[in-house]
């Protein structure tokens, strides 16, 4: 498997971690999980994404999560989740060829192998974070952990949105 885990500095896996920075997903373990009251449609998504257009993976997790957390619109059905795509400049054609691999093997081993890269991890929620430093692995939880992990790495953290000049009058 190609992780992103890394050994030194700060890292996360692709597909999971990434779409729990944006999407804060639950994990459904039913067989049946297309169509389900949990995200796994938007997790599968979020994967195929990944694993073919990863330059997409951060504007469509972000999508999915504001519909979800900002929005409370739905990100379970296949229409919503093509909609997200949409809105986030992935091209309808190829979103519908990514939702189509979404009940592939291929996508469905990647997000169970980094799920249990996360489980191994010790994850318990999400976001979850993980900084590799002098050989110790370091899990964050929760964006409000992000000042500690900048400690951990040597690295100041400025805040979610530095201000990078001075307003202009």
């Amino acid at each position: 498997m190609n992780s992103n885990w890394g050994a030194g500095g700060f890292s996360h896996t692709t597909s999971l971690f990434k779409c729990i920075q944006s999407c804060q997903p639950t994990i459904d373990k039913s067989e049946e999980g297309e169509g389900s009251s949990g995200s796994l449609s938007a997790m599968r998504f979020i994967t195929a994404v990944d694993m073919t257009q990863p330059q997409f993976l951060g504007p469509v997790s972000r999508e999915l999560w504001m519909r979800i957390w900002s929005r409370d619109e739905d990100i379970t059905q296949p229409e919503s989740i093509l909609a997200a795509a949409g809105e986030a400049g992935l091209p309808s054609a190829l979103a519908q060829k990514l939702l189509a691999m979404t009940s592939t093997p291929e996508v469905k081993n990647r997000l169970k192998a980094t799920t249990e890269e996360a489980l191994n991890y010790r994850a318990f929620g999400m976001p979850a974070l993980v900084a590799h430093v002098n050989g110790e692995s370091h899990l964050f939880f929760g964006s409000d952990r992000l000042e500690l992990l900048g400690n951990v790495i040597g690295e100041k953290w400025l805040g979610p949105v530095p201000a990078a000049s001075k307003p202009r009058m």
